[in-house]
């Protein structure tokens, strides 16, 4: 499967994505689904590390972990997989273990190149980014490095040349416009100019469960 950009409405009219609701999601989470890096450091079990001047003032990315468990974003969650199914996914071997994830950076930071498990439907809430995405998916990655991240899948960064991340697609996005990145796709993120708040759903399927199986049955 290949990434694709998309129009969206998500949230809607509800008002969880918005700022004072952010930070009170991030209060009502279990200390461990909140986790972030500041300047460069990375911070865990931090709820406070949201604040308007911290984000304006300090390089701040903030990922707000398994959201789905708050019973206001579940009601959500239902709205996406409706829609889902007019991307026909029955051809990815169905919709499993659903999980959500809220991002907030602040301007002009980026997330390194890097590699998930799960397919990853990426909704621009507010502000800009711009995401560079591979097009052939693990075409790029040898088996060993394929094996090496499903043994953990944690924090899974990746090193090619310039000349190869060049040759990415450009996908830009703002608020009303999300992308699809597929399974194990190499991608990096840059933030826009300003604060940026993304809303993340992820699921596995058929196809990645293959992916794992068959990346765990390769080269020691």
């Amino acid at each position: 499967m290949k990434p694709l950009r998309f129009i969206h409405d998500f949230p809607g009219s509800s008002p969880l994505l918005e700022w004072g609701e952010l930070q009170n999601i991030s209060r009502a989470l279990p200390p461990e689904f909140v986790e972030g890096t500041v300047n460069g450091l990375h911070v865990n079990q931090c709820p406070d590390i949201l604040s308007l001047e911290g984000l304006h003032s300090n390089k701040v990315w903030v990922m707000l972990r398994n959201v789905e468990q708050i019973p206001s974003i579940r009601v959500l969650i239902e709205n996406i997989l409706s829609d889902l199914n007019q991307f026909e996914f029955e051809n990815a071997g169905g919709v499993c273990s659903p999980m959500c994830y809220v991002f907030i950076s602040s301007p002009y930071t980026m997330v390194p190149l890097h590699i998930d498990p799960e397919h990853n439907f990426l909704f621009q809430v507010s502000g800009s980014k711009t995401l560079y995405i591979d097009n052939g998916g693990s075409d790029l990655l040898g088996g060993k490095v394929l094996k090496s991240f499903f043994e953990d899948e944690v924090g899974y960064r990746l090193h090619l040349p310039q000349q190869v991340i060049s040759r990415f697609e450009r996908f830009e996005i703002s608020s009303g416009a999300g992308v699809y990145i597929p399974v194990v796709a190499p991608h990096l993120v840059e933030n826009g100019g300003s604060i940026s708040v993304s809303f993340s759903f992820t699921f596995r399927s058929k196809i990645s469960q293959d992916i794992r199986r068959n990346a765990l049955k390769g080269p020691l």
